[in-house]
Parts: structure tokens; C-alpha cells; sequence
């Protein structure tokens, strides 16, 4: 949808599904904006995910296009913005409050697709429901991380992510006792 086209007064609100023609029982996790080089981190709660342009998003068709395949009885997690010409890390966590934090250069960039593992969550407790992945960051070199867990916030530095730090697929480390329910990640330059 092109943001000017959006209705500028106040009001109540308009339903998305005026502006798109979504399946039943569809759900909204987020919303991009950019021009069509910028990129955003694109993945789901079973741990996968990719690097995609806006560009390649961008659809005429108003039921849209299937971009992120997501498997059975899974979802989507909030898309990451990638800052423009940086060295980044992902960083991504489970419901059980395992982090990683890996290069960016680790996952591919593609139009479409399921995308390679961001951090490994085991297939029978992803199946189960016992675990899942919540959320995905891009951190741009020497910032920070910041971790959500209800109305705290904590900020991991960029010279202290090496506890959590690892290649791409891995487990990940433990977060400290009591920040282990993410609700969210935010990478912050």
C-alpha cells in the first residue's frame, strides 16, 4: 500500500481488510516500510528465516503473495529492519530463553522461501509446543540489544555479546535467571 494513499485524519481506525484481501484466519505480525533496497529479516517461530528487499515484497495482487513459508501449526515473528551498509549480527531467541546472536553474512538473501535454521529448536518441541522461536533482531556493529521480557527491559552491549554469541543453527546460551520470557528483541544502532 502506498503510505500516501493512507487516510490522514483521525478517526477509528480503517480495517487492513479494506486495503488487502487476506485468507481466513489470517493474522498481521508486523508492518514493513522503506524503498525497495531496504532490507528486513524475515522469519518464523520454528526458527527459520531469510534476508529480503522490500522490492521483492511488493505485490499488485490484493490477496498479496506468499513470500515466508511458515510450517503447520506455526507463525510468523515480527520482521527486523536490516540497517543500510553495516556489519551486523542476528540475533534470535526461544521461549525458553535461549539467545544467539551470529554474523548476518551467515543467512541468505532471498525473494521467497522458508529460509535456513537461525537457532536450532528441536523439531518434537516445536511440534509439542514445549518451545519455539519469539523473536529475531538485527544489531548493527557497536550497538546494542535490547531484550523485552514484560515491563523490563535489558540492554546487551555490543562488546558483550560474546557469551551469546555462535554460528547460525546453534542452540544458543541461557539468558540470565528472570529474562528468560522474551517477549521481544530490538537492535538499536
Amino acid at each position: 500500500v502506498i503510505a500516501g494513499t493512507l487516510p490522514s485524519a483521525r478517526g477509528q481506525g480503517e480495517p487492513l481488510s479494506s486495503r488487502f484481501k487476506p485468507p481466513d484466519g489470517a493474522a498481521f505480525c508486523g508492518a514493513m516500510i522503506g524503498d525497495a533496497e531496504q532490507k528486513y529479516l524475515l522469519a518464523s517461530d520454528a526458527g527459520y528465516g531469510f534476508v529480503a528487499k522490500l522490492g521483492d515484497l511488493v505485490s499488485r495482487n490484493k490477496a498479496g503473495k506468499a513470500i515466508l513459508r511458515v510450517p503447520a501449526a506455526g507463525k510468523a515473528v515480527v520482521p527486523a529492519p536490516v540497517p543500510a551498509d553495516k556489519e551486523c549480527l542476528i540475533a534470535a531467541v526461544s521461549s525458553i530463553g535461549r539467545l544467539l546472536l551470529f554474523e548476518m553474512e551467515e543467512l541468505p538473501e532471498l525473494a521467497k522461501g522458508k529460509g535456513n535454521k537461525l537457532i536450532n529448536i528441536p523439531a518434537k518441541k516445536f511440534q509439542s509446543g514445549e518451545e519455539k522461536m519469539v523473536a529475531a533482531a538485527v544489531v548493527p556493529e557497536e550497538g546494542s540489544l535490547q531484550v523485552h521480557t514484560g515491563t523490563r527491559v535489558m540492554t546487551i552491549k555490543w562488546n558483550d555479546v560474546d557469551h551469546y554469541y555462535g554460528e547460525r543453527a546453534l542452540r544458543g546460551s541461557l539468558l540470565p535467571q528472570g529474562w528468560r520470557k522474551v517477549q521481544r528483541l530490538i537492535g538499536v544502532a
